[in-house]
């Protein structure tokens, strides 16, 4: 009786174990194959999530620059008031020209490229579109802002200078001009004595400022 317990009592201790065995075998693979297809469903997920779309990035403005270059000024139609010139004269003209181009006025010119639009009217087509075809986009030297400051404005005198210049030509001529700058301003300013060259061409009009083959149109400081 005691044998026949004991082996029933083993047998079913066998039983339990070899059951125990298979049921945790089966939940190890049930996890495994849930394992490996879950991370085939994420990887195919992933692989076809769209992407946001790209936005570009906004135009950056920059300080101190304008996003269009100005309008070029038109050539004016008439000289300053106090300017009088003799076309038939190269030297008149040449004078002329100087006084206009230094006469700056710090309170209504933006720069002295005003002041040098003034003086288109004496010279060629062709000078006087260089001119006005470029006009400044930057801001003025620290000189010009610091008689701003004091809204200085010019008075000019101009004589014919002394040193030698080429002979005139029956169509060019040149002129080397000392010039006189008296300022009005707010504070006392001294006065300047620049000294210029201008190259004239005689045409239909008579004699016109031109380019002198160096340094482009206009007024050139010595």
């Amino acid at each position: 009786m005691f044998v026949d317990s004991v082996r029933d009592s083993t047998h079913t201790r066998l039983v339990c174990a070899t059951l125990g065995v298979a049921v945790l075998l089966t939940a190890l693979a049930g996890c495994s194959s849930s394992s490996t297809g879950g991370g085939r469903e994420d990887r195919s997920a992933a692989a076809t999530v769209s992407l946001p779309p790209v936005t570009a990035p906004s135009v950056q403005a920059w300080p101190g620059r304008s996003a269009t270059f100005p309008t070029p000024p038109p050539v004016p139609s008439t000289l300053p008031p106090g300017v009088t010139v003799d076309r038939a004269d190269p030297s008149s003209v040449g004078v002329a020209a100087a006084r206009i181009w230094l006469g700056w006025n710090t309170i209504t010119d933006r720069s002295p490229f005003d002041a040098a639009v003034r003086a288109t009217g004496l010279m060629t087509r062709r000078c006087a579109q260089r001119i006005t075809a470029t006009p400044p986009t930057g801001s003025p030297d620290a000189d010009w802002t610091a008689l701003a400051r004091v809204h200085a404005r010019a008075q000019t005198r101009a004589a014919i200078g002394s040193e030698e210049r080429p002979a005139d030509t029956a169509t060019v001529a040149v002129r080397v001009i000392a010039v006189t700058q008296s300022f009005i301003a707010d504070t006392p300013l001294p006065d300047r004595h620049p000294v210029v060259v201008v190259t004239m061409t005689r045409d239909g009009a008579g004699w016109s400022v031109t380019d002198d083959g160096r340094h482009g149109c206009g007024v050139v400081t010595r």
